[in-house]
């Protein structure tokens, strides 16, 4: 369990805040320069948030300076990744 001060990256933190798990509290996923993107779950509550680290997600390594968006966008029960790459264009993942 983390507390938002004891989560980071190496460089470039980018976080972007979704309920990943539809339990109603936010859920964070971080993107990083050189790390790739990271999926922290809420166990805590809307209130008072406590995150952990999810393991059981594997993210394909996309490049460096990802920055992730978050959402349904094709089916309501598939959570869709999307980030630019650093080589131009960008990565979708669901």
């Amino acid at each position: 369990e983390s507390s938002l001060t004891e989560i980071g990256v190496d460089m470039n933190s980018a976080p972007e805040l979704y309920d990943y798990d539809n339990d109603g509290d936010i859920d964070m996923f971080l993107g990083s320069a050189n790390e790739n993107i990271f999926i922290y779950k809420n166990i805590g509550n809307a209130d008072i948030p406590q995150f952990q680290l999810e393991t059981q997600t594997e993210i394909p390594f996309l490049g460096i300076n990802t920055k992730p968006a978050i959402g349904r966008l094709f089916s309501n029960d598939i959570t869709d990744i999307i980030t630019g790459i650093s080589t131009g264009g960008f990565q979708q993942l669901h």
